[in-house]
């Protein structure tokens, strides 16, 4: 499949996400947002309301976002008002909330995002029949449907800074771990249906994002704290989905459910924590291109 960082439901992530971080630095002690918009006016309110109903109207993605961004938007207006109190702790207790409502936001887009590709691939893979094999036969689906390429393109050896092609491919590998990340954690849904059977669970540095995380995503970003909380998190993810699996196999429902609810949160923690990383490294310049194509 081919990733298009222009996507609405791509782009929308982005602008959620930094809408969030000025929230963050308002309870930091900065400066509030110029205009603290309604979820109707914001960048993502606006797309919901307009293209993202007309367009995305039969997933139910769509449905559970809207809510979640609402909430989000009147607990962001909690935290202004308490600011302005000059009650601090009372605004980071609310941005505790705040930090669920947006990890949900942001994987309800990414999954509205992968629906989309899967929708086109799938209609690709009717000239090519042999490449859906592995869905109709039942096995996990082929996850290089994300193939990266940062490794590919030839580093720039003068001058200072990285080229336009170079940033391009880092950008899309970024976008092509957190995609096959959300398609593995659907694989571990899936698995409940055959009570675990049959399925394995891979070592965290052995999944594509694992590889991703210990190879390119380290070089370009690993000293960057949102990448040390995502290598943290990205094992935590996989002690829990191999509990899943585990307890799953053994019959365990209840505790494979427990499990699988901690893996669901750890891995829209995943999500976010990549989004932050693309949007940190994201030129602002191209960063504001891709905003404005979302309205």
């Amino acid at each position: 499949m081919t990733i298009d960082i222009f996507l609405d439901v791509n782009v929308a992530r982005l602008s959620h996400v930094q809408w969030e971080q000025e929230l963050e630095h308002l309870v930091q002690g900065g400066k509030a947002p110029q205009a603290l918009q309604s979820h109707e006016d914001c960048a993502l309110g606006r797309w919901i309301y307009g293209r993202g109903l007309a367009t995305y109207a039969k997933n139910r993605d769509l449905w559970a976002l809207k809510e979640a961004h609402k909430e989000f938007h009147h607990r962001a207006d909690e935290v202004v008002t308490l600011m302005e109190k000059g009650d601090t702790p009372g605004a980071k207790a609310v941005m505790e909330r705040i930090g669920q409502l947006s990890r949900e936001v942001v994987y309800r887009l990414t999954g509205m995002e992968l629906a989309v590709l899967q929708r086109d691939w799938r209609s690709r893979a009717l000239l090519h029949p042999g490449r859906m094999l592995d869905r109709l036969m039942g096995r996990p689906a082929s996850h290089k449907m994300f193939p990266m390429i940062a490794s590919t393109v030839p580093r720039k050896r003068l001058g200072i800074g990285r080229s336009k092609v170079e940033r391009r491919a880092i950008l899309l590998d970024a976008n092509a771990a957190r995609l096959t990340h959300v398609m593995w954690i659907q694989d571990l849904e899936h698995s409940f249906r055959h009570r675990g059977k049959g399925v394995q669970v891979q070592p965290a540095e052995e999944c594509d994002l694992g590889v991703w995380i210990h190879g390119e995503g380290h070089d370009e970003f690993g000293s960057a704290p949102e990448f040390l909380a995502l290598d943290q998190k990205h094992k935590e993810f996989h002690r829990y989905a191999q509990k899943t699996i585990a307890s799953l196999s053994h019959g365990e429902y209840q505790h494979a459910d427990t499990a699988y609810q901690h893996a669901i949160q750890l891995s829209q923690e995943i999500v976010v924590l990549l989004t932050r990383i693309e949007l940190n490294f994201e030129d602002a310049k191209s960063l504001s291109k891709r905003i404005r194509s979302l309205l």
